[in-house]
C-alpha cells in the first residue's frame, strides 16, 4: 500500500513536470507566433510601402500578393487578384511564351533566367504598358517577387528621339548622295576634262590637274560611303536583304572574320522604318561581337516562323554575363528600344557552345 502511494506521488510529480513543460512550450509557441506575426507584419509593411508596383508569384503562376502600387498601375483591386489571377493575364500575348520560359527556368536555377528584362503589360482598361521587371526568387521557396517599373512614357520618348535621329540620318544621307555627291561628280568630270586638254597641249600643269582629279574622285567615294552609312537601306534596290548581304561582306572584309548572312528568300519587309531598325540591331550586335566579344565568326539569320519573323545574330566570342548590367550598356538598351518601337520582342543570351545570341522576333506578317 505504501509502495502504491509512493508510485502515485512519483506519477503526480511527473505529471506536474509535464504540465510545466507544456506551459513553457505554450509560452514559447505564443512567443514564436507573436514573432512570426510581427515579422509578417513587418515584411507586409515593407512590401506595401516600397513605392514600386510589386507582386508575389507562386510556382503555379497564381499571384498570391500585390501591393497598392500594383493596384494603381493595373486597375485591379487586391481582392480581384490575390489567389485568383495568373500573372500571365497581365502580360501582352507576344511576351507570354518568353516569360513562361523564364518562370520555369528560374525555379530550376535562378541564375538561368534574366533577373531584369522588359515586357508589355495589359492593364484593366486594355492599355498596353511598357515595363521593366526585376525578379528574385525567395530563398527556400518556389515563390518569386516581381518589381514592376512602368517606363511607358520614358520608352515612348526614347523611341520618338530615336525615330527623329533616324529621320535626320536618312535626310543627311540623301542630301550627301543627291546634292553634294552630284556636285562632286560634276567637278570630277570637269577636272578630268581639264587634265585631258592640258595633256594635249603638253602643259606642265597636267600632273597637278591629274592629282586634283584623283582627290575629287576620292572625295566622291567617301561621300558615297558616308551616305550609305547614314542611309543603308534602299527599299527599291533590294531592301533589307540586299543591305544585310552587303553588310556581311563588308564586315568580313574590314575585320577579317567569317560573317555569314542566311535568310528565307520569300521574306519581304517593305516598311522602311522596320527595315532600318532591324539593320541597326544587326549593326550594333555585330560590332559588339567583334569589338567586345572578340568573335571571329558571326552568323546573321532572317527566318520566318509561323506568323513571325525572327532576326538572330550569333557569335562565338567570350559571351556575356548571365545578368548583364543594362544601366551601363547603351548599345544594348538602344537595340531593345529599336525592337520595342517596331512591336518586336528582344532577347540576348549566352549560347551553350559559347558566345552570344541576339534574337529579335516580330510577331506579325509582312
Amino acid at each position: 500500500m505504501d509502495k502504491t502511494k509512493k508510485q502515485l506521488e512519483q506519477e503526480l510529480e511527473t505529471l506536474r513536470d509535464r504540465i510545466k513543460l507544456l506551459e513553457a512550450s505554450e509560452n514559447q509557441l505564443q512567443q514564436t507566433k507573436q514573432i512570426l506575426e510581427t515579422s509578417e507584419q513587418k515584411y507586409r509593411t515593407m512590401f506595401e510601402n516600397t513605392g514600386t508596383p510589386t507582386i508575389l508569384i507562386e510556382e503555379n503562376k497564381i499571384v498570391s500578393m500585390v501591393n497598392s502600387e500594383f493596384e494603381r498601375i493595373s486597375g485591379f483591386s487586391r481582392e480581384e487578384v490575390e489567389g485568383k489571377m495568373l500573372w500571365t493575364e497581365f502580360v501582352s500575348q507576344e511576351h507570354i511564351k518568353m516569360m513562361v520560359d523564364y518562370h520555369d527556368k528560374r525555379r530550376i536555377d535562378p541564375a538561368s533566367a534574366p533577373r531584369t528584362y522588359s515586357c508589355k503589360l495589359v492593364i484593366r482598361s486594355g492599355e498596353i504598358k511598357t515595363a521593366i521587371l526585376t525578379v528574385a526568387m525567395i530563398p527556400g521557396t518556389k515563390q518569386s517577387l516581381v518589381a514592376v517599373l512602368d517606363v511607358t512614357d520614358k520608352r515612348r520618348l526614347s523611341e520618338e528621339i530615336l525615330e527623329i535621329s533616324e529621320r535626320e540620318r536618312r535626310k543627311i544621307g540623301r542630301d550627301l548622295h543627291d546634292d553634294l555627291g552630284q556636285h562632286l561628280i560634276g567637278i570630277e568630270a570637269l577636272s578630268s576634262l581639264l587634265e585631258r586638254r592640258l595633256k594635249t597641249q603638253s602643259n606642265r600643269e597636267t600632273r597637278l590637274a591629274g592629282e586634283i582629279s584623283e582627290l575629287i574622285k576620292e572625295a566622291t567615294r567617301k561621300t558615297k560611303s558616308l551616305a550609305k552609312g547614314l542611309c543603308p537601306i534602299d527599299i527599291e534596290g533590294g531592301g533589307l536583304i540586299a543591305s544585310l548581304k552587303e553588310f556581311a561582306e563588308l564586315t568580313q572584309k574590314v575585320f577579317g572574320i567569317s560573317c555569314v548572312f542566311e535568310y528565307d528568300k520569300h521574306i519581304i519587309i517593305d516598311d522602311d522604318t522596320t527595315a532600318m531598325h532591324l539593320y541597326r540591331i544587326v549593326q550594333e550586335a555585330t560590332n559588339n561581337a567583334v569589338r567586345h566579344g572578340r568573335s571571329d565568326k558571326v552568323i546573321i539569320s532572317l527566318t520566318s516562323e509561323e506568323d513571325s519573323i525572327v532576326l538572330s545574330i550569333e557569335d562565338n566570342g567570350i559571351g556575356i554575363p548571365k545578368n548583364p548590367d543594362r544601366r551601363n550598356s547603351l548599345g544594348l538598351n538602344i537595340m531593345e528600344y529599336r525592337a520595342t518601337s517596331i512591336e518586336a520582342t528582344f532577347q540576348i543570351q549566352g549560347r551553350m557552345t559559347g558566345g552570344t545570341e541576339v534574337i529579335c522576333t516580330l510577331n506579325r506578317k509582312f
